[in-house]
């Protein structure tokens, strides 16, 4: 029984550690066919995203948000008009540099807050 005790509590340690890790830096894929911005979660775990043009991220003020509008759950593809997310009120031509920041969903007194935020740009 003496033995068991250690083996345990490498377990229990290892599976609290990896709910407290940070999000994987490949946790996203992002690429563009036919005028869509296509992201897929290629993690185990439900993320949150948000879309900006890269030239625009300096000057706007943004907190993230948890709903199901933002969701993309465990290693799901979703697909998003170029135009939604690149025509931000005319201000940004459609071949520019987009930012995608994404984020898991944290328990915190009993409600949901967004994680670490992490960031990748992509050039359509």
């Amino acid at each position: 029984m003496k033995k068991l005790i250690p083996i345990v509590l490498v377990i229990l340690f290892t599976m609290t550690g990896c709910e407290e890790s940070d999000i994987d830096a490949n946790a996203l894929a992002v690429s563009t066919s036919n005028d869509e911005l296509i992201i897929v979660n290629k993690s185990f775990t439900d993320l949150y995203f948000t879309v900006f043009p890269s030239k625009i991220v300096p000057l706007i003020d943004w907190f993230p948000i948890i709903s199901k509008n933002n969701k993309i759950s465990s290693f799901e593809t979703i697909k998003i008009p170029l135009d939604e997310v690149t025509d931000y009120h005319g201000m940004v031509p459609s071949n520019e540099a987009l930012t995608i920041f994404y984020w898991r969903a944290v328990v915190k007194d009993g409600g949901l807050v967004s994680g670490e935020i992490n960031s990748l740009d992509f050039t359509p």
